[in-house]
């Protein structure tokens, strides 16, 4: 079972120490059929894709770390009472004007990415061959926030019917 600080891999893991990123954006891009991610801290930034393969486990690891201590009826309300008003604002700022996602560094697949949930929060560190590896951590309202917007571009690509928060039970 999990210690109170639990890790996953998904699938392994590369030995690059990570730089901390404070902005995420995500986004579709239907021609590559991938998910894709930038970085932003100050004047760095690092940007990555995301397969389906590795997305998807991405998800469902995360829900299920953040809300590991609580019943299925628990962990789904405090998701939602986490990203209501985040929901209901449709979203968190507009990444800056003027970026595209085409520019800057070099866009890698990600390899693998280390999930990491504690009382404070969740930290996940990605990791490419291209893009090297990069780190985004966020209090646990913000980590079910970003699972909303992950959640919100799975749906877009058409992967996946039901998020890891919904209700399998039809009487719940």
């Amino acid at each position: 079972r999990f210690k109170s600080c639990p890790r996953y891999q998904i699938p392994f893991s590369m030995n690059a120490p990570p730089v901390l990123y404070t902005s995420v954006t995500m986004g579709y891009s239907d021609s590559e059929d991938r998910l894709w991610l930038r970085l932003v801290d100050g004047a760095h930034e690092a940007k990555f894709w995301l397969s389906r393969r590795i997305a998807l486990p991405m998800l469902e690891r995360s829900y299920e770390l953040l809300t590991q201590a609580q019943d299925r009826g628990e962990a789904r309300q405090s998701h939602q009472s986490a990203v209501k008003e985040f929901l209901e604002r449709k979203g968190d700022r507009p990444p800056p004007p003027n970026r595209e996602v085409a520019s800057g560094p070099a866009m890698g697949l990600v390899a693998s990415i280390d999930i990491t949930v504690s009382e404070q929060g969740a930290r996940w560190v990605f990791s490419s061959p291209v893009s090297g590896t990069a780190a985004f951590q966020a209090d646990r309202t913000q980590a079910h926030q970003l699972l909303e917007v992950l959640w919100s571009k799975v749906r877009e690509a058409r992967w996946s019917e039901q998020a890891p928060w919904s209700s399998q039970d039809p009487a719940a």
